[in-house]
Order: structure tokens, then C-alpha cells, then sequence
């Protein structure tokens, strides 16, 4: 059986303490990360856990997120996990 790849936009909000990562799409899916790199990180292990506990025929489509209703300190990064 061939992996699937699946992308979800995730929404990085950066504070002085660290970064918190939220998936629009995903209710509940949230991590965080001292620095940009570790966020992506915890992004990509948080999205791969989420997506493993979702049967593949409920597995919903990723939205766009509008760029012009982000927060000045949030930035969208898309993010991919092979299952």
C-alpha cells in the first residue's frame, strides 16, 4: 500500500515565550515550539498523530487561511506528513 501525503496550512503564533501551532482545520490539533525550527518540528509530529487517529474517509480537505485576517505576530507556514 502506498503512503498518502496530506498538507494542512498551520497558523504559528509567535510570542516572546515561544511559538504556539494551531491547525484551522484541525480542531484540537495545537503544539508549540521555542524557536521556529522546533515549532515545524512539533507541527509535523502533531499533525501526523492527529491525522493517524482519523479513519482516511474522514479525513477532511485543507482550506486556504486568508492572509489579510492574520495577526501581525502569526505567520501561516503549509505543513506535510506522509502516512
Amino acid at each position: 500500500m502506498q503512503n498518502k501525503k496530506y498538507s494542512y496550512y498551520a497558523k504559528f503564533d509567535l510570542a516572546e515565550d515561544g511559538i504556539t501551532v494551531t491547525f484551522p482545520d484541525l480542531p484540537g490539533c495545537i503544539t508549540c515550539g521555542y524557536s521556529l525550527e522546533e515549532a515545524i518540528l512539533m507541527a509535523e509530529a502533531a499533525l501526523l498523530l492527529y491525522l493517524e487517529d482519523v479513519p482516511e474517509e474522514k479525513i477532511l480537505s485543507a482550506s486556504t487561511i486568508e492572509p489579510e485576517l492574520l495577526h501581525p505576530t502569526e505567520q501561516i507556514i503549509l505543513i506535510t506528513v506522509e502516512l
